[in-house]
């Protein structure tokens, strides 16, 4: 599974939510200029809502062009609001965002910054914002960074709503059936069950039990999963 954005790196110098906050959305391309896209994506749905959570989208992707300039090469509507079935309720504002290679040390803490300043923007669904990000050699498997599991490369790569910049996803190979099962698996047991986090974060699962410490390792090994 790719490594998720980490706190222990210093920010950026160029760092300013306020900065972020003034930008306006208006230069992003609007999501209804995809068109027949955005309206099949809506089958179903209640117009209303996906068009709070399309704001949150064209509002962070205002922010990021602004932090990263014309190393954004490309950002995606990903999840329920680009396959279907989105409820400004329960769903998550997922985007996913692709960077020119090579990844620098400081994409990390930048883009988790940027997320930061996005998700107060003053609304529940700004609070579940959801940003995946990496570039063409990581999600190729040519390189590690990012944060981008691979169900979630997989919905880009088949589902992904290009809200601007160039749409690179021919070159990005599918995640495996074994990739797929064991980020999964590795997913329950860490969020669910609690494994690897420390004892705070595990004190709040309340009544799961952890797992094993080697669950994860064992769940790695291909054999466990049979053939075909």
């Amino acid at each position: 599974m790719r490594r998720s954005a980490s706190r222990s790196e210093p920010r950026p110098t160029h760092y300013s939510p306020t900065r972020w906050f003034s930008f306006s959305p208006t230069s992003v391309p609007a999501p209804a200029e995809h068109g027949d896209l955005w309206n099949a994506s809506m089958k179903g749905m209640n117009r209303d809502q996906v068009e709070s959570g399309r704001a949150v989208l064209a509002e962070a992707v205002a922010m990021y062009r602004t932090a990263l300039g014309d190393r954004l090469v490309a950002a995606y509507a990903l999840g329920s609001l680009a396959h279907g079935g989105f409820s400004a309720l329960v769903s998550d504002v997922d985007l996913g965002l692709l960077l020119s290679d090579p990844l620098r040390s400081s994409d990390p803490e930048t883009v988790l910054m940027v997320a930061e300043a996005a998700k107060a923007g003053g609304s529940e669904l700004h609070e579940r914002l959801s940003v995946f990000w990496g570039s063409p050699l990581t999600l190729r498997g040519d390189q590690p960074g990012g944060r981008f599991p691979p169900l979630d490369v997989l919905d880009l790569i088949q589902n992904g709503l290009l809200l601007m910049g160039e749409d690179a996803r021919l070159d990005f190979p599918e995640p495996s059936r074994v990739d797929l099962l064991v980020a999964g698996a590795e997913f329950a047991l860490t969020f669910l069950a609690g494994v690897g986090q420390d004892s705070e974060q595990t004190s709040d699962v309340g009544s799961m039990r952890p797992a094993d410490s080697d669950t994860v390792e064992q769940l790695r090994r291909q054999h466990l999963w049979g053939h075909g």
